[in-house]
């Protein structure tokens, strides 16, 4: 490994180890990532990624409502402050996504930035909070863990959520290098960082420090909101008894911790506030080079009583197609409009004089009378 990609590496270790995330800390580490050579096309809050590794594809797996597009759909928020790149309001068009809801009629208009899981108020009697998408590179392309043995850890993955980050978890899907299938679902929390050119706040994933895959390969992930009851295993260091990080139980365990954030106003970690459950998720990257492969292939997901994965529900309200002219229809449409079009008499059109016309006219030689006049 190049020196300095090792420097890095060991910041950024040093960084995941330090529990408040802020300050001095931060801040050191931020300065020593952007002054290396390795810096990518893009910076926001402080980490550098390229845009050109950003997930491709998305669909709503669980929950949702259906709309007339005779697809679930998400709402995506209305803000216009993410710049770098296709954001997934911008880049997934409804369906699956659509700005607001209507239950009978499609919803058109400028789509937001951010996809919106969990708490939105629009959603019809869903009775459940939790939506999760899924987002892929297309099939052809897979995420490598960018951890090298004895050389320390790297972020493998960003996730970018608009304004202050709010509850969300993470599982991954490893194609190689490890046992094949979905991971096991964790919260990570995000970076005490934003940028407020770009209404953002990141939260970093390292696959083997946060989710315990040391070299695999990875070719999606899911993304889920968090629920009120959810309770992870971790204690964070430094916070107060009882919060914490990593795998996540749906639905709560016996002598689970609650998911915590870290309070930049208050200077310590929080627990999450009730309306902090529906993250607004602007923009997914990898932050390793991609490499090409065979990664079409992804497993069936599969819930737990124990609570270890969500449930799947299905979209609200009821499926419905898009509506489809039949073609015999349309054809006697067309044929009766150009009947009527054929019995309306039109204005006759004059020719317009030509030059050749108006010099023959001024040398006194008999022109055409009607190019002499313009349209009656």
């Amino acid at each position: 490994m190049h020196p300095i990609r090792a420097i890095r590496c060991s910041i950024r270790r040093s960084l995941r180890r330090c529990s408040s995330r802020h300050g001095v800390c931060r801040l050191l580490a931020a300065t020593a990532l952007l002054a290396t050579p390795e810096a990518r096309a893009s910076v926001v809050a402080g980490v550098t990624f390229d845009p050109a590794n950003a997930v491709t594809t998305a669909e709503v797996t669980s929950l949702g409502y259906w709309t007339p597009f005779g697809d679930a759909a998400l709402p995506s928020d209305t803000s216009a402050d993410w710049s770098v790149g296709a954001s997934l309001g911008n880049l997934f068009l409804r369906p699956p996504f659509q700005d607001g809801y209507s239950p009978t009629t499609p919803v058109y208009g400028a789509p937001g930035t951010a996809v919106t899981l969990g708490q939105e108020p629009s959603y019809p009697l869903s009775g459940n909070v939790r939506e999760t998408i899924r987002l892929t590179w297309g099939g052809s392309l897979g995420l490598p863990d960018g951890d090298n043995g004895s050389n320390g850890s790297a972020d493998d993955l960003v996730i970018f959520e608009q304004a202050t980050s709010e509850a969300f978890a993470i599982s991954v899907h490893v194609a190689s290098g490890g046992s094949v299938g979905w991971s096991k679902w964790f919260y990570v929390p995000y970076e005490n960082a934003y940028d407020s050119a770009n209404d953002a706040t990141p939260t970093l994933i390292d696959l083997d420090l946060d989710l315990g895959l040391p070299g695999v390969t990875i070719n999606a992930l899911e993304i889920a909101s968090l629920a009120p009851a959810d309770t992870v295993a971790e204690q964070i260091a430094g916070a107060d008894v009882g919060l914490g990080r990593g795998q996540v139980t749906f639905g709560g365990a016996s002598g689970g911790l609650t998911p915590a954030r870290w309070s930049s106003s208050q200077g310590k970690w929080v627990p999450f506030e009730s309306y902090k459950l529906d993250p607004d998720i602007q923009f997914v990257a990898g932050l390793q080079d991609l490499v090409a492969g065979d990664f079409g292939t992804i497993s069936a997901v599969s819930t737990a009583a124990d609570g270890s994965a969500p449930d799947r529900a299905p979209p609200t309200g009821t499926p419905a197609a898009a509506p489809v002219v039949a073609p015999l229809p349309l054809l006697l449409t067309g044929l009766s409009l150009l009947g009527v079009l054929r019995g309306t008499t039109w204005p006759r059109r004059r020719r317009l004089p030509r030059p050749r016309d108006l010099a023959l006219a001024a040398a006194g030689s008999p022109v055409r009378a009607d190019t002499q006049q313009e349209w009656q």
